[in-house]
């Protein structure tokens, strides 16, 4: 959302290097899709177990440990409605300092239009545009910057596997994450370690 990030295309992938590539890409989109505010759809397919099944076949194909914790939503008893107010009160409502874990880069101490700018020459430089849409996310939403990753591996997975240069998708990656994601998601942690998060717990009960 906001941005038109996800890969929608699908390729052929064989050799081992660029399977490793496109695991790393499985799991930006999934986790990405844990973090989006649940409709009808995206609950069931967590309930049914097809989330967690996904992400485990992801995390196989990785060259390095990824662990997992709990059931990931499978058999959750909530419906999408009920879900959706969890999420709310979770990552959208609050008081006078915004709700208990926010899902906006810029709510953890960065200067919010420098760090707009940023983010948005990022995914210009890979040919990426705002979706300017009623009730889209700004573009230092978790989700957002979550399926820029994904994006990004899966070019790499395909060049990867086509034995053309990945350079800039590799320099991409490790800049995004060094710069914005591993001090944004380390924060989101924090905080929802802090408020001891409910929809957290129902993901990793």
């Amino acid at each position: 959302d906001g941005l038109m990030l996800t890969a929608q295309a699908k390729i052929e992938i064989k050799s081992p290097e660029a399977l490793k590539v496109a695991s790393r890409s499985q799991v930006y989109r999934l986790l990405a899709l844990g973090f989006r505010l649940p409709t009808e759809e995206s609950l069931q397919f967590i309930r049914n177990g097809g989330f967690s099944q996904e992400l485990q076949e992801a995390a196989q194909g990785l060259p390095y440990s990824f662990s997992i914790p709990g059931s990931l939503g499978q058999g959750l008893a909530l419906d999408a409605k009920g879900l959706e107010t969890i999420y709310m009160n979770q990552f959208e409502v609050g008081g006078e300092y915004g709700p208990p874990c926010s899902l906006y880069e810029g709510s953890y101490g960065r200067v919010r239009t420098r760090l707009m700018a940023e983010l948005l020459s990022f995914y210009h430089l890979f040919g990426l545009r705002l979706v300017q849409e009623k009730g889209r996310e700004l573009p230092d939403h978790l989700v957002l910057e979550l399926e820029f990753m994904h994006y990004l591996t899966f070019k790499e997975a395909r060049l990867q596997e086509e034995g053309k240069e990945r350079k800039a998708y590799l320099e991409g990656e490790r800049d995004f994450l060094k710069w914005h994601l591993v001090d944004f998601t380390s924060a989101i942690a924090k905080r929802m370690g802090v408020h001891s998060s409910a929809y957290g717990l129902l993901w990793y009960r």
